[in-house]
């Protein structure tokens, strides 16, 4: 996702649906996970409900900056009846 913004971009959001696994699980992996990536700066705003925001550098450009909210929702699998 970061290859895909310009120099003027500074801000993305990436949006998580979670079907099939707890919520939870998939929660406490987040921050971890970006922490992980070798263009993370630093946790701008911690995990809130279903929210957390980090600092993350810019893949055209390692002097950018770049803010990224990470959402997750948790989306049930709707079983039908007959």
């Amino acid at each position: 996702m970061l290859g895909y913004l310009t120099w003027r971009d500074s801000k993305t959001a990436v949006l998580i649906f979670v079907r099939d696994e707890k919520i939870s699980t998939v929660a406490g992996r987040i921050p971890e996970m970006l922490k992980s990536h070798p263009n993370f700066i630093a946790i701008d705003k911690p995990e809130e409900n279903s929210e957390i925001r980090v600092k993350m550098r810019s893949s055209s450009d390692a002097d950018l900056e770049v803010f990224v909210t990470v959402q997750w929702y948790h989306v049930p699998t709707i079983t039908k009846t007959v």
